[in-house]
């Protein structure tokens, strides 16, 4: 369901403003792992951050791998595509 990650990352912001670090990190986990194809299209690269802050909090360092790892594939990702559009030019 398109969007639904970002319910589940405002979820998750919230429930941490609330003193609630378990069930935000559980939400921003689900979050992540709702739709992994479509992580990384538009404006996704700001949950994150959020994301890793949250693990530790919890001991979750699990997660915080599993994001950071994802994040920088999709950064070399990001960047071979460029680089090969330039190529075209």
């Amino acid at each position: 369901m398109k969007g639904a990650d970002w319910v589940l990352w405002v979820e998750a912001l919230l429930l941490e403003a609330r003193g609630r670090p378990a069930e935000a990190a559980a939400a921003a986990a689900r979050a992540w792992d709702l739709l992994p194809e479509l992580r990384f299209l538009h404006t996704n690269w700001t949950a994150p951050p959020d994301l890793v802050r949250l693990a530790p909090a919890v001991r979750d360092t699990d997660l915080a791998h599993r994001v950071t790892e994802g994040t920088e594939a999709a950064v070399r990702h990001r960047l071979r595509h460029r680089r090969r559009a330039r190529r075209r030019r």
